[in-house]
């Protein structure tokens, strides 16, 4: 039997197939994780890089000089790059990426974060008033922040609920805290001086400010010493190391702290009303009319100058160097002028008739005045109110008066009744004395007061109560001849002088 063999085409050789790798990268990492607030140079480095001829990197947000290409065919690859400054209040994150590419393709991107910190937060920390009485009370700490997230507050000496977590995240935007503390009482003769510190952290690392609220002891006065040399009309402390007194025919004096040095007279008139700012800036008034001399001066720190806001002028009173009022006494009324740190206003007419008047400003918005016919006013910065009779038919007119804040103020007439503003309008009359003759009144806040008479008392007032008039200034030789004027700093330093040019300083 015959068998068919079927014979089969031999089948083609295979063709060798070879296929390229896919890129990678085994590391991404950056020269530095973090940068301060100004920003700078980091270098970003891949390395471990296989079956690739490029490396490219890039950047979010976005980065100058990225995105860019460069080679990688030895396995590694850099680049530089500078990151900008962070002037906000947050971290500013930067993510950067790599991706490798080759024939086989491109690799799985790697990533590395880079961080530009914002600047430090900055704080400023203040206390109010400047001092308590010996009765202790309620201290104001006010505080400007920014780039802030949380506050701590501290005490030394310590004091119960301290320290305490402070609300203070604030942005660029300054951003304003603040918190009350209640101070004790002294329990002991000397003062105790607290010291508190804020301290403040942020995204951009941490800041510390101080301030120092002081419990004073009772205010004593020293005896009264033979200074001025002649009769004493005025006196301004806007510190407890620099006074300035006037006396009745025109010689200046200052206190530095520690002594009192004479001036050169100003004018061949009695100055009448000193009122200073700082040790750089006070401002003269006498009451002279225009053809006898200058109705203002001022010191810059190291001379006089004569101005003339107006003539017979009774009083001034300065919150800066760019803002002043005077009063004077015309024939027809109380007139006011106003000082802008280069030239006054006319003289605007506040109350009629002509009555000899005083005047305290708290700021360029808010000054008082009151006059011999029992009237007071208030400045608003602009325009003065109505005459308010407080006081009608007083037998010894007002006399004085002062005001710390806008919304206090101390009026006294010279019988020794006290009105207080509370910055709607006036309330009283408080007795504090018995026809004494009250010529001053000085007040650094509404909780501390002091009162000067012609028969050289002092009486202070502490968060409302006033005390019996103390004998500061004894005039065995003439009654009459004892405190013309005070001014007190702080609750811890006030400047009385007197008719025979007698000065007497009041610590704390």
């Amino acid at each position: 039997m015959a068998v068919a063999v079927t014979l089969l085409p031999a089948s083609p050789a295979v063709a060798a197939v070879t296929h390229s790798s896919r890129p990678s990268v085994a590391a991404f990492r950056s020269s530095k994780a973090s940068l301060g607030h100004g920003g700078g140079k980091i270098v970003l480095t891949a390395s471990g890089v296989a079956h690739a001829t490029s490396c490219k990197f890039s950047a979010t947000p976005h980065v100058g000089g990225l995105p860019a290409k460069v080679s990688c065919s030895a396995g590694k690859a850099s680049k530089t790059v500078r990151l900008p400054a962070d002037s906000g209040a947050a971290v500013v994150s930067y993510k950067f990426e790599v991706v490798a590419a080759g024939p086989g393709g491109t690799s799985v991107p790697r990533y590395t974060t880079v961080k530009v910190l914002p600047a430090a937060p900055s704080v400023s920390l203040s206390a109010s008033p400047d001092g308590l009485t010996s009765a202790g009370g309620t201290a104001l700490l006010s505080a400007t922040v920014q780039r802030s997230s949380a506050c701590e507050l501290s005490v030394t000496p310590a004091l119960s609920g301290f320290p305490v977590r402070v609300p203070c995240t604030a942005g660029s935007k300054a951003a304003q805290i603040s918190k009350t503390v209640k101070l004790p009482a002294l329990t002991g003769s000397a003062a105790v001086r607290y010291g508190f510190t804020l301290s403040v952290t942020g995204p951009g690392g941490t800041a510390k400010s101080g301030a120092a609220e002081t419990v004073w002891p009772a205010m004593t006065f020293s005896t009264p010493k033979p200074v001025l040399g002649g009769p004493a009309t005025s006196v301004s402390c806007p510190t407890a190391s620099f006074c300035a007194a006037t006396r009745s025919d025109g010689v200046v004096y200052f206190y530095n702290g520690s002594r009192w040095g004479a001036q050169t007279t100003l004018s061949g008139v009695p100055l009448v009303s000193v009122s200073c700012t700082s040790a750089t800036f006070c401002m003269a008034a006498d009451d002279s009319s225009s053809a006898y001399g200058s109705g203002a001066w001022v010191w810059n720190g190291k001379n006089w100058t004569g101005s003339l806001p107006g003539i017979y002028l009774t009083s001034v009173s300065c919150t800066s160097p760019v803002f002043c009022v005077t009063i004077g006494n015309l024939n027809t009324g109380v007139f006011a002028s106003r000082w802008n740190g280069s030239s006054w206003s006319s003289q605007t007419q506040v109350d009629a008739p002509a009555a000899a008047s005083q005047v305290s400003c708290a700021s360029s918005h808010f000054c008082a005045a009151v006059d011999a016919s029992g009237d007071a006013m208030t400045f608003n910065g602009t325009s003065w109110s109505a005459p308010d009779p407080i006081d009608a038919g007083v037998i010894q007119p007002l006399a004085a008066v002062s005001c710390p804040t806008a919304s206090f103020c101390t009026a006294m007439d010279g019988f020794g009744q006290a009105f207080t503003y509370t910055g709607s309008g006036w309330t009283g009359p408080a007795g504090v004395e018995n026809s004494a003759g009250v010529t001053s009144v000085s007040c650094t806040s509404a909780a501390f007061c002091v009162a000067a008479d012609i028969s050289g008392n002092v009486v202070t007032e502490y968060s409302g109560l006033w005390s019996a008039p103390i004998p500061a200034d004894p005039q065995p030789a003439n009654v009459f001849n004892g405190f013309t004027a005070i001014s007190c700093a702080t609750v811890a330093f006030c400047a009385a002088v007197d008719n025979d040019g007698n000065i007497s300083l009041g610590t704390g």
